[in-house]
C-alpha cells in the first residue's frame, strides 16, 4: 500500500465525484492516468512555489532543474535536476489479486 496512491486516488474521487476505475481492461483503466496526473500536478506545484511570487520562464527552469529527489504516486526513484528533468526513473510493478479484490506490489 503506497500512501502517496491512495492520497491521489482520494483527491481525485473528492474533486471529479467519480469513481476511479482500475479494471484489467485496458479502456476502463483510469489508474495510470490519474496517477500520472498527480505526479504532474506535484511536480508543477513544487516548481511554482520553489520559483517563487515573481514567476518568470528562467525562475521555473530554475525551480525545475534544483527539485532533486521527489515523492510521486505510483514511481520510485524519481528525481529532477539540471542534467535529467525526466522525473519518473522508475515504475512500482503490481497485480490485481481477483480474490483479495486488490492491488498487489511486485517485489
Amino acid at each position: 500500500d503506497d500512501p502517496l496512491v491512495a492520497e491521489c486516488l482520494d483527491f481525485l474521487i473528492e474533486e471529479t465525484g467519480q469513481p476511479i476505475f482500475y479494471e484489467l481492461d485496458v479502456e476502463t483503466n483510469d489508474l495510470a492516468s490519474g496517477l500520472y496526473a498527480c505526479a504532474i500536478s506535484r511536480i508543477l506545484e513544487t516548481a511554482l512555489t520553489a520559483a517563487g511570487p515573481d514567476l518568470t520562464n528562467e525562475s521555473f527552469a530554475a525551480a525545475l532543474a534544483s527539485i532533486g529527489p521527489i515523492d510521486l504516486a505510483g514511481y520510485f526513484d524519481s528525481s529532477l535536476s539540471a542534467a535529467d528533468l525526466g522525473a519518473a526513473k522508475g515504475r512500482r510493478l503490481a497485480r490485481f489479486d481477483a480474490e483479495a479484490g486488490a492491488w498487489e506490489l511486485l517485489d
